[in-house]
Order: structure tokens, then sequence, then C-alpha cells
């Protein structure tokens, strides 16, 4: 990311642990973007165990860009939107 001028930041997530994971386990993660804003990105990812065949964590996100020379947020490039609704039809 050192040659980028806009990068992504982790800026909020919150995660609703439903069922204890144990090892061994193999856990499958779904994510989706749920919403495009201006300058953020609304995600919610969900966790399956295999293990147990059910739902184990719902987590919810936000990914803001941020400007690495004016260290501050910034708009979402046109990149990320094209690259979002290609990855997600």
């Amino acid at each position: 990311m050192n040659n980028l001028e806009v990068g992504p930041i982790l800026a909020w997530q919150d995660c609703k642990y439903l069922f204890p994971v144990t090892y061994p386990d193999t856990a499958e993660v779904g994510f989706r973007v749920s919403e495009v804003k201006s300058d953020r990105i609304l995600c919610e990812a969900r966790i399956f165990s295999k293990k147990h065949n059910r739902l184990v964590a719902i987590a919810n996100n936000v990914i803001m860009p941020y400007s690495i020379k004016s260290q501050s947020k910034t708009k979402i490039p046109l990149e990320w939107i094209d690259a979002i609704e290609e990855l997600q039809g």
C-alpha cells in the first residue's frame, strides 16, 4: 500500500457470536457489501461452522477510504465502486 494515494481502513466493526467454534473445525466466511455511500462502504459477514453445520457469528463493518497524503478520510474512488459491482454482480 506504499504506492497508494487512498487506501481502505476498517473504521468500525461489530460481531455477534452465536455458537462457539472449537478446534478442529472449518469455518466458512461469507462477505458482501450491503451499501456504498460517498465516503464509506457498509459490509456484512456471516461465519458458518462446517463441524456443527450452523451459523456461528454475524459481523457488520464499515470500510472507509483513507487519504495517505492528507491523513484523513476521503470519497470512495470510482475504481472501488466498479470493482464492487463487478464482484457482486
